[in-house]
């Protein structure tokens, strides 16, 4: 089985807000899945993707030219 994070456990590891996670409702970043009681989950492709965006962020880009 393929590692996930809820959303909460990945704001924790990174450091960021949980509502900073929800990117992937503007299309910028997928999930991975959801439980059954409506968690996100997001696995490694995902925290990839939200490493590119963090560091094009930290270039200056905004979300819209991401």
């Amino acid at each position: 089985m393929h590692p996930h994070w809820k959303v909460g456990d990945l704001a924790k590891m990174t450091g960021l807000t949980v509502r900073t996670l929800l990117y992937e409702q503007i299309g910028l970043f997928s999930l991975f899945g959801h439980f059954e009681i409506g968690h996100r989950l997001y696995n490694e492709a995902g925290i990839g993707r939200l490493q590119q965006i963090l560091s094009l962020k930290d270039l200056g880009l905004s979300l819209e030219e991401i």
